[in-house]
């Protein structure tokens, strides 16, 4: 998650995902307090080895879509994805639950996949992948469907 979004794009690109019982404002904010709390306990928790990586924006007038994956237990894991402009505006973003029995490939590919499908129905024509697992990204240049890449140019 971008620690920079403010909590009204968060609540934007939240928005599609959620709910009308989900949505209303006070649940919301709630929800967004919870989760900067668990933001700051995990950042307290991990031990400063590197700087942050920076975000680099795709070019002018397109898209980036970052995708990762972890597995968090063995009965549990998670994919998410965020879409940006050329400016670093966030246009959607998207977590999901896996089931932790498959491959760390599989989850990683499972991100790029909902990144993906995401894109699509934005309408999104111009858009880069940036997978943090290095054989994802250099398989879907490979294996991608020529369908598929006209649909995303």
């Amino acid at each position: 998650m971008d620690i920079n979004l403010t909590f009204v794009e968060w609540f934007v690109c939240a928005l599609n995902f959620w709910s009308s019982e989900q949505a209303s404002l006070a649940r919301s904010k709630e929800m967004w307090s919870n989760i900067s709390n668990l933001k700051l306990e995990h950042q307290l928790q991990l031990p400063a080895t590197s700087p942050p990586s920076r975000w680099l924006p795709p070019p002018l007038n397109f898209y980036k879509i970052n995708t990762d994956a972890s597995r968090v237990s063995e009965t549990g894991a998670g994919a998410g994805c965020v879409i940006r402009n050329w400016s670093g505006r966030v246009l959607a973003a998207s977590a999901l639950k896996i089931p932790s029995s498959e491959a760390i490939e599989l989850l990683e590919a499972e991100a790029v996949k909902r990144g993906l499908e995401i894109a699509i129905r934005l309408g999104i024509q111009k858009a880069m992948v940036e997978a943090v697992y290095p054989l994802i990204q250099s398989d879907l240049v490979r294996r991608i469907d020529i369908q598929f890449t006209a649909a995303i140019r």
